[in-house]
């Protein structure tokens, strides 16, 4: 009877083991995943700033949850410097034109083109 429980808990201990071997991996495939969207995202970011200074129009109305990607993150642009912000790290990427802004997930703000420089109003 003790030969059974033994081989039990061996089993287990070797479950648990495989388990660990599997999850790794996993964890850091899904962390590579959420570093390319994330970077995708700002750079769709600064694609629209680019092309918000090279059109006709003056005034654009931005609302944070239609283009930051979760609730834990931000949008800052100072100069050329883009800055897209989760609970966890910073992606950068630069623009073409120089801007200023700052942007939150619940925010909604009108942005308006003044002396060639994109800012908030």
């Amino acid at each position: 009877m003790i030969e059974f429980t033994y081989s039990r808990i061996a089993l287990c201990v070797c479950g648990m083991v495989l388990l660990g071997a599997v999850c790794i991996p996993l964890t850091d495939i899904y962390s590579s995943n959420e570093d390319v969207m994330m970077i995708e995202n700002v750079e769709r970011i600064v694609y629209m700033l680019d092309n918000m200074h090279d059109s006709d129009v003056d005034v654009i109305y931005l609302k944070g949850w239609d283009i930051l990607p979760s609730s834990d993150c931000s949008l800052s642009v100072e100069g050329r410097k883009v800055i897209l912000n989760n609970s966890k790290k910073e992606y950068v990427s630069y623009a073409t034109k120089e801007s200023r802004i700052t942007l939150g997930y619940n925010e909604e703000i009108l942005l308006t083109v003044t002396d060639g420089v994109l800012m908030r109003s």
